[in-house]
């Protein structure tokens, strides 16, 4: 009896070391030191590389997956261990860039009078799920209209303008920006508003299919 319990206590407690090195490992940060999004296979999808700050002297910039896929105007301090502080923003468009595995360069502000180019560069897999694309998930008040998002546009990540005509006998279109292609390529859903025509407009919520 003793035996079996104290066996049954030995599994136990491996086990447990299993799943908390586990966790360990899912909770490793990418290069730059921010957590990654995971899709739900677990496969990164954006990976941002350390930045590359010309003539550096201490100063860090840590651009998060988060950042990413949130695709705002946001601006970060690049003080890191320098005597002195700069800041470099990324717009909107930017991040939209980055989203889509490309690397951006940004100029920081001036600082003890001199600035630095700051390079940025992410790299990015795709969730399963938006190798087929996306489509219209909810368009509000719908009598016949749908849309489908070739899986190439979410690569290519650039604005574009889709009709939801669908079987309806009259047509609306939405357009798609680039930071919302960085949000579908992140795993998240969007809503845009349609054009209108006869005297109506449709909200319509975009998901990788």
């Amino acid at each position: 009896m003793n035996t079996t319990r104290r066996e049954l206590l030995r599994s136990a407690a491996l086990l447990t070391g299993t799943v908390l090195f586990a966790r360990g490992l899912v909770a490793c940060s990418s290069d730059a030191g921010a957590d990654e999004p995971l899709d739900e296979s677990g496969e990164a999808l954006v990976t941002c590389k350390p930045p590359v700050i010309s003539a550096n002297h201490g100063h860090r910039l840590v651009v998060s997956p988060a950042d990413v896929a949130a695709g705002v105007d946001k601006t970060y301090s690049i003080a890191g261990t320098a005597g002195h502080d700069h800041q470099v923003t990324l717009t909107a468009a930017e991040f939209a860039v980055l989203g889509a595995g490309h690397a951006i360069t940004v100029t920081s502000t001036n600082g003890a009078g001199h600035t630095h180019d700051v390079t940025v560069t992410c790299s990015v897999s795709s969730p399963a799920t938006c190798g087929r694309g996306a489509t219209a998930t909810a368009i509000s008040a719908n009598h016949g209209h749908s849309l489908r998002v070739p899986k190439g546009d979410i690569a290519t990540a650039a604005t574009k303008t889709y009709s939801i005509k669908g079987t309806a006998t009259h047509v609306h279109q939405v357009t798609i920006t680039a930071p919302q292609f960085a949000q579908l390529k992140a795993g998240q859903s969007i809503t845009v508003t349609s054009s209108a025509a006869l005297a109506h407009v449709h909200t319509v919520t975009v998901a990788c299919a």
